[in-house]
């Protein structure tokens, strides 16, 4: 016979589990609504609409099935209402537009997101010099002529350091999604 401590934890397990869905997911889900609402400020509303939806929703969802395709199934009809309020700048686009780049979005999200792992590997394996250089150009959002100034350098210098290091980076990305692991 079981405790009701045994259902108390599967069910704290079960939550758990879909947690770490969301958290893992959640790039992803703003990017199909990023697809769907070009402008940052529309995408960053639905997406604060969509996490709370889907966070009250967690004992809907099925586990095993494809969590990315049912949270943006939700963000999807997010969308939907934020345009019907009429919020949107987008109402151009019909819902027969909006659904099939949706879909797009999301078939390309997984792709999408292979690459941005195998990105994360590679800038950990840059020179530190190199990697402080991405970072502070695109993390920081500093500017190439910034930068420069900031670190006493030519522009064209600074220029040419981040072009060789992007270069370096695409190619790193290319041969880990190839599998070609240790390249």
């Amino acid at each position: 016979m079981s405790t009701g401590r045994d259902s108390l934890d599967v069910n704290a397990a079960a939550r758990a589990g879909f947690h770490r869905l969301f958290m893992e997911n959640q790039r992803r889900v703003f990017g199909c609504i990023l697809s769907l609402l070009p402008r940052m400020a529309d995408a960053e509303e639905v997406f604060q609409d969509a996490c709370v939806i889907i966070l009250s929703k967690a004992d809907q969802f099925s586990p095993g099935t494809d969590f990315a395709r049912w949270a943006c199934q939700i963000a999807r009809f997010e969308v939907y209402n934020y345009r019907r309020r009429g919020k949107s700048m987008n109402l151009w686009m019909n819902d027969s537009l909006v659904e099939e780049l949706a879909e797009t979005r999301l078939a390309e999200s997984a792709w999408l997101e292979d690459r941005y792992t195998a990105l994360r590997e590679c800038l950990q394996r840059l020179r530190p010099a190199d990697r402080s250089l991405i970072e502070a150009r695109y993390v920081g959002k500093t500017t190439s002529r910034g930068l420069a100034q900031r670190l006493g350098m030519p522009e064209n210098t600074v220029y040419k350091a981040l072009g060789r290091i992007r270069r370096a980076l695409g190619m790193c990305v290319d041969r880990r999604i190839a599998g070609e692991e240790n390249q």
